[in-house]
């Protein structure tokens, strides 16, 4: 069996068990509670297993999983700045997608301002950034890479995407999973995408923590007991119908979003440049393979479907009934 089927066999496998699993843990919690580290984690941990038992089947070696060659710590900064350039896009999509999706990542760092910033920290950001990106950057994108390194970063990234089970969080989910990819190329090693993973998680982790202890929100939670949230929810909404805001700030964000991209094109470009890799990356974005050869249109769709097989079509079959029934 190709590397490939394997890892697609893999990710069906892994999908089944997080849903299982996200089930279980739920019936579970309904007649027993469940530790709250492991409510927290449950999502890591539904990862972690399944990664476990494939390396154990196959006999890979993580360290040969991942590009890890070495960076001038200068870099990291720039990656970091790069980080915050992709900020006002993820928040587009996630205005977008948040018309016709609940915006779960919000409900739920919310509900966790009751616990430390550390533990919030090492849950939403350190343990996410190394687990999935050892999965999707490592085990799935290297895998792929055979079959051209545009392929790869799509196809890895749309299961990255697709693996949070809800419209809302793959809109921007599936566009970051390509960028990560993409980053990995540039620079040639996994540090930069985990650098650019904690950096954007732990920035929305830092505002929730800012807006919940703000006067702000503690006097929005005094409103919504005086009048109800569904009151105050129809009361929001008229408001900002009838004076147009939601539109202006929509034009005024996506403007904003198409200068912060604009500006993190040039950063990736220059960052590439100082990994030694800009050439590397111009013959990516030609439709080059590895060995610098233009591929042609009917090799191009037959290693895309060597990708996607009969495993891999269900999973993201599956993937797509989560989007819109998603998990609660």
């Amino acid at each position: 069996m190709s590397r490939i089927k394997k890892v697609n066999w893999m990710f069906l496998g892994l999908l089944l068990f997080y849903i299982a699993g996200s089930f279980g843990i739920s019936y579970l919690n309904l007649k027993n509670p469940v530790p709250e580290v492991i409510l927290d984690t449950l999502g890591e941990i539904l990862i972690v297993i399944p990664i476990f038992l494939y390396l154990a089947v196959t006999k890979e070696k993580p360290e040969k999983l991942i590009q890890h060659e070495p960076m001038h710590p200068i870099n990291y900064l720039f990656i970091i700045i790069l980080a915050y350039l992709s900020m006002p896009l993820m928040s587009i999509l996630n205005i977008f997608s948040t018309q016709v999706s609940e915006n779960y990542v919000s409900d739920m760092l919310m509900d966790m301002m009751r616990n430390p910033f550390a533990y919030n920290l090492f849950i939403v950001a350190i343990l996410p950034c190394l687990i999935e990106e050892f999965v999707f950057r490592g085990i799935l994108f290297h895998s792929y890479r055979e079959k051209g390194i545009l392929k790869a970063a799509f196809v890895s990234g749309l299961l990255f995407g697709l693996l949070h089970l809800n419209l809302n969080q793959f809109s921007y989910g599936f566009v970051l999973g390509v960028i990560f990819a993409l980053l990995i190329e540039a620079t040639g090693t996994i540090w930069s995408s985990i650098l650019f993973h904690f950096v954007v998680n732990a920035h929305s982790l830092i505002l929730s923590t800012i807006f919940a202890y703000s006067p702000l929100f503690q006097n929005m939670e005094e409103e919504l007991e005086l009048i109800g949230e569904q009151e105050m929810d129809m009361v929001t909404e008229a408001i900002l119908e009838s004076s147009g805001y939601w539109i202006v700030s929509v034009i005024m964000a996506i403007l904003m979003a198409a200068g912060t991209t604009a500006l993190g094109v040039m950063l990736y470009k220059y960052l590439a440049k100082r990994c030694g890799r800009w050439e590397h990356i111009k013959q990516v974005l030609k439709g080059q393979d590895k060995k610098g050869l233009l591929e042609e249109n009917t090799e191009s769709k037959k290693k895309i479907f060597e990708i996607l097989d009969i495993p891999l079509l269900l999973a993201i079959g599956i993937c797509l009934f989560f989007l819109f029934y998603p998990l609660k």
